[in-house]
């Protein structure tokens, strides 16, 4: 999504956007808890992973470019189905969920006209 942007978002983007540096081992999403928004990997590697049974079940792994938390974009439910943890220092961009939803409104409309 950062790579495809509209040049008019960047400033809102900038804004609105919070930039937040995470330890290697750091969990900064939280399997079952509220999801208020995404997170952006800027620079890093990222562990997105979920409890399955008695284990831990690796969903994948994200890097620099890549995004983290977008379920909650399109779903009512806000409750996180994955937790995501720092595989070395990272540099997230955290983007609230209601201004990505007003934001992304308008392509929704368009494709649905089309």
């Amino acid at each position: 999504m950062c790579k495809n942007i509209l040049k008019e978002w960047w400033e809102a983007i900038d804004i609105k956007g919070n930039s937040i540096n995470v330890k290697k081992g750091q969990k900064f999403i939280n399997e079952g808890s509220e999801m208020p928004g995404v997170f952006f990997i800027q620079k890093g590697f990222v562990k997105v992973h979920k409890h399955w049974g008695d284990r831990e079940m690796i969903v994948r792994f994200t890097k620099e470019g890549e995004i983290v938390g977008h379920r909650a974009i399109s779903s009512e439910n806000l409750l996180s189905p994955i937790s995501a943890t720092a595989m070395q220092d990272s540099v997230l961009c955290f983007i609230e969920l209601n201004f990505l939803r007003l934001y992304l409104k308008p392509i929704q409309l368009l494709h649905m006209s089309l």
